[in-house]
This record gives structure tokens, sequence and C-alpha cells, in this order.
């Protein structure tokens, strides 16, 4: 979890190496992507064979290109969301709003990559289970079975054989 006026990630980046993660899923609003890959390859983290997960909220707009090193992204997978709306949508944001309200207790709407975020949480946990293991490898060869018409808040997911989802409205 970073602070969300942080402009250095390095040091979180540094905590993550000593808390003996080797990947990571980056699923929030970060206004400068790059910056932060960066800083998370100048700590060691990227680019030693860990697996960077990113939402499309990583600020795409100027991503890839203003990284210091383009190698860092080798190996990393992200999505660009694409405007269709599932029919799953409504109520997904009808119990988001009831369950989150700002400081003045009014309801908040989910943010652009949470219906996303959250079928990605639920195939991996669904994974989990299925591969009865917490081992990366067994998890991922879980990840195709779990998601073969999965009806996701997104919309139905189907994993192909290289793990990407063309049915899905992402780039």
């Amino acid at each position: 979890s970073y602070p969300s006026n942080s402009q250095n990630f390095e040091s979180q980046a540094n905590e993550l190496i000593n808390a003996g993660c080797s990947n990571v899923m980056i699923a929030t609003h970060v206004q400068d992507g790059a910056m932060l890959i960066d800083d998370l390859g100048d700590a060691g983290f990227v680019g030693s064979g860990a697996r960077v997960v990113t939402s499309h909220e990583l600020g795409f707009e100027d991503f890839p290109n203003s990284l210091q090193d383009k190698t860092r992204v080798l190996g990393m997978v992200g999505a660009n969301h694409g405007s269709w709306i599932s029919p799953l949508f409504a109520d997904f944001n009808s119990t988001y709003q009831s369950l989150f309200t700002d400081s003045q207790g009014q309801p908040l709407a989910p943010a652009a990559h949470s219906a996303s975020s959250y079928d990605a949480t639920m195939i991996m946990i669904r994974s989990v289970i299925q591969a009865g293991s917490t081992t990366g490898s067994d998890i991922n060869d879980a990840i195709p079975m779990v998601g073969t018409e999965y009806a996701g808040i997104g919309g139905t997911i189907d994993f192909d054989t290289h793990g990407n989802t063309p049915g899905m409205n992402y780039d």
C-alpha cells in the first residue's frame, strides 16, 4: 500500500523485497506509473523475475514511453479498459455504494477498475482453491480452468492459450 501523495516508491519496494515478496499486483490509480515501475526496478524488484500485474489505471497514456529502462516491463501484464458495461455491473455498483461512503456519508461510486479488480481477485481465489495449493505454478495452471466462461462483473471471461482474455473489452 502506497501513500496517495507519494512520489518515491523505492522504499516501499524495498519493504516488499525484505518481506520476501516475489511478485506484485498493482491495482490502483497512480499518476505516474512509469515512476512506480522505475522505483520498483531501482530497488531490484522489477527485472528480478518478479511477476508484475497491473490494472488500467497505471498511467498508460505515457506508459511505457517514459520509463527509464523499458526492459522493466518485460513479462508485465496489464489491461486498458474498454467501454462495454456488463449487465452484472448494476448490482455490483449498487452493492459497492451501499458499502462505501465518503466522509459525509454519501455513497461512493466504484472506481473504473473496481469491477475488473474484483473479477481478477475472484479468479485468483478460485484458482487457489481449484489448485489446492498456494504455489504460483499450481495456481497459474488452474487459472484457465477457472477462467472458462467465468461470468464476471467486467463480462464473460475466457483465457486463451497465452493467458489473454480476447473476448473482453480490454487492450
